[in-house]
């Protein structure tokens, strides 16, 4: 019986701990993520390998929330207070 150190993963699970769609998984594949190919043809992933890939990968850009938030007044705009920085 062989034991890995890491887990390996079948295509769902990789996406699922990497965080990304199927499509983009391939992408990672074809800019040379390590992946081995099952007898059947399935690919099957190493976490370890896939921690050492994504951590010498390019990060990716991250996401910015941007809120909007109106605020009316009657006070005239030269009366204001200013905003503390």
């Amino acid at each position: 019986m062989c034991y890995y150190k890491y887990m390996r993963m079948k295509t769902s699970q990789a996406c699922k701990y990497l965080g990304v769609a199927r499509h983009t998984l391939y992408k990672m594949i074809e800019d040379g993520m390590p992946a081995h190919r099952s007898i059947g043809g399935h690919y099957m992933f190493d976490q370890e390998e896939m921690d050492q890939y994504i951590g010498k990968a390019p990060a990716l850009p991250e996401r910015m929330a941007v809120g909007y938030c109106r605020v009316s007044t009657k006070i005239p705009i030269d009366r204001a207070l200013p905003l503390p920085m």
